[in-house]
């Protein structure tokens, strides 16, 4: 992980990156339940899903003691008390879980003093606790007992010797006794570590844990039973109780980790339910929006009507606010009708400038828009390229429109009308005019890393309106050097008919003989499943004359060729911006942190100077001090 520090004056009083609250979640782990919640008072629950391990929801009973929420990569991490327990992240949206731990040997073992500890089931030796230090961004978690490790976030496995050869420490009280029945524990911005057990008494309440000997520097009680959770929530340490608290049961409390004193901030009515583990994010609003787009038919005589499909889905956790997404109709093409679901208080489509607008998306929302479009411009024997891209999300519903970060792509960065999509904010659609058969191609899905495998699909379509058509040679298609069948090609197709389909494993061809039959004014397809093994894109081309039909009386082939591209991806590295502290009042400073993040296990390397433009009003302070531990190259910040 490798960060800049930069040192800023705020010019103005309000923070426009503050516009809305933070986003919290808190798990049941009687039912699996994922509550997502504002950080701000008061209660407010915005979403919920249920974890889904293997697809069984039922399965989560007394599972999940330990939780914490990563913005950087917009995932909530928990651990699974299985046998043994998986250490793996929650997708905020459908609540799917991901195993990043060994699914047999789960986060492995640590040895140290008290010799080898397996975390293992929902006992004493399950994991109880999950917390990220916000100063080194190292990760750890802790058992009943109170045996602290440190675990990889990207391979889910203890890091060995990370405690002065050892591979754990156990945490102690002040005076050096053994710490049991310990529960949950979490870091305040400054690095501290605070630990709570379950019971209260004078050792209730750690403060201050040191992570080479586990003594913590001072104890409090807490003065409640049923100490379950604690969580940082933007610089709040807070305290959840259990389902057996009895009239506190379900409390949300502030902590005040200097004197022990608890102040009531909600109680979250959900009648049975044992709160056990919460995480919030940073308190810096972010969004994850993802697009998709389809057309139907895939081919069309000159003059006919398609219809286009967009797909909008919120991944993300924090709402967003005047969504804009830009789909400006090809030349040659008329706008007959849009629609958009569900409905909303003020959602359109603009046919002038050609923006889709949304105003507001939650977390797990979907919204489908609809154009119907008339080819009568059009030229035909041509392929037509719909794009569509998001060009704006903001981060509150009015006022001047405060850019929403999005966790993977950047709103409205393509210009010009013949890019390609390279972001999950961006998609097109392409169909063929013309009134000889066609030939589209696609891969779905469009993008994966090396060694995973896509569909390969080819739609014959016939547009001929009053007899169907026979394909009367075989039709070969050649994949592109690197691409070959998977070792399961499974080829099918919908076309009716005799002909074989040839896909061997490890070649790299895919036909369909001849007798095949495509429907009057219609489409069959003929599907296989590929792989590619190398990072880059693979373009796959169905040249003319490849498909040759015949109708009564008339042979014809495809006169224009068809095009897909897929995208073998590398794991991406990371930019995150944050302020400490994230409100200050005018002519204050801040400091401005850029965390730089490479998952790969080689070095990432700048090939040209980072540069960050702050917005109006910002500026660097008297005295900047620009810092890096990014190894080699300089930080510069100028008064």
């Amino acid at each position: 992980m490798k960060r800049w520090f930069f040192l800023i004056a705020m010019l103005l009083c309000s923070l426009p990156w503050h516009a809305q609250a933070g986003t919290c979640f808190v798990i049941d782990d009687d039912s699996g339940v994922i509550i997502t919640y504002d950080s701000d008072l008061p209660f407010n629950q915005r979403f919920t899903t249920n974890i889904q391990i293997d697809a069984v929801v039922t399965a989560n009973i007394e599972r999940f003691e330990s939780a914490y929420f990563d913005s950087v990569s917009n995932r909530y991490y928990v651990i699974y008390q299985g046998t043994p327990n998986i250490f793996g992240y929650v997708r905020p949206n459908d609540g799917v879980f991901v195993p990043l731990s060994p699914i047999v040997t789960g986060m492995g073992s640590g040895n140290g003093p008290d010799g080898v500890i397996t975390p293992n089931d929902n006992g004493a030796k399950g994991i109880r606790g999950l917390a990220r230090n916000p100063v080194d961004g190292k990760w750890y978690i802790h058992d009943f007992d109170g045996y602290i490790f440190q675990v990889n976030p990207i391979t889910g496995v203890i890091v060995p010797g990370a405690f002065g050869g050892n591979d754990y420490v156990r945490a102690r009280t002040p005076t050096g006794g053994t710490f049991n029945d310990a529960e949950d524990f979490a870091f305040d911005n400054s690095g501290n570590l605070f630990m709570t057990r379950n019971g209260a008494d004078t050792n209730q309440f750690l403060r201050n844990i040191n992570l080479t000997t586990g003594v913590a520097a001072s104890a409090l009680n807490l003065n409640l039973g049923e100490a379950e959770g604690l969580s940082n929530s933007l610089g709040d340490i807070r305290l959840i109780i259990g389902r057996s608290g009895g009239a506190n049961a379900r409390n949300f409390y502030s902590v005040n980790t200097s004197t022990g004193a608890l102040t009531l901030l909600f109680n979250v009515p959900r009648t049975n339910a044992d709160f056990e583990s919460t995480g919030c994010n940073d308190g810096v609003p972010r969004a994850d929006l993802k697009l998709a787009k389809s057309v139907t038919p895939s081919a069309v005589a000159p003059g006919g009507t398609v219809t286009f499909t967009l797909r909008l889905e919120h991944e993300g956790i924090d709402i967003a606010h005047r969504i804009q997404v830009q789909e400006t109709l090809p030349a040659g093409m008329a706008v007959i009708s849009s629609t958009q679901g569900p409905s909303c208080t003020f959602c359109s489509y603009d046919i002038p400038t050609g923006v889709w607008s949304v105003d507001r998306m939650d977390i797990g929302e979907v919204r489908t828009m609809t154009l119907v479009a008339s080819t009568t411009g059009v030229t035909p024997n041509s392929f037509v390229d719909n794009r569509a891209q998001i060009s704006q999300v903001c981060q509150a519903a009015t006022g001047p429109c405060v850019a929403l970060i999005d966790v993977d792509s950047t709103p409205g960065n393509k210009v010009g009308s013949s890019w390609a999509p390279t972001e999950d904010d961006e998609a097109i659609a392409s169909f063929l005019v013309t009134v000889n058969p066609s030939v589209g191609k696609s891969f779905s899905p469009i993008s994966g890393l090396a060694g995973q495998t896509t569909t390969v699909i080819f739609t014959f379509t016939n547009a001929n309106t009053t007899s169907s058509a026979t394909i009367t040679s075989v039709f070969t298609d050649t994949y592109p050097a690197g691409m070959v069948n998977a070792t399961t090609p499974g080829g099918t197709t919908t076309c009716a008919g005799a002909g074989a389909i040839t896909a061997v494993a490890g070649t790299n061809t895919v036909s369909l003989g001849a007798g095949r039959v495509i429907p009057a004014n219609g489409s069959c397809q003929l599907r296989v499943v590929v792989t590619a093994s190398s990072v880059g894109n693979y373009t796959n081309t169905v040249g003319t004359g490849a498909l040759t039909v015949t109708i009564p009386g008339l042979t014809l082939t495809n006169v224009v060729g068809a095009t897909a591209v897929y995208q073998v991806t590398p794991d991406n590295v990371g930019v995150i911006k944050q302020f400490n502290p994230s409100g200050i009042g005018t002519g204050q400073t801040s400091t401005f942190r850029i965390t730089f993040s490479n998952p790969r296990n080689v070095t990432a390397t700048f090939l040209s100077t980072f540069i960050d433009t702050y917005p109006t009003n910002l500026a660097n302070a008297a005295a900047p001090n620009p810092l890096t531990n990014c190894a080699s190259g300089t930080a510069a910040a100028i008064a």
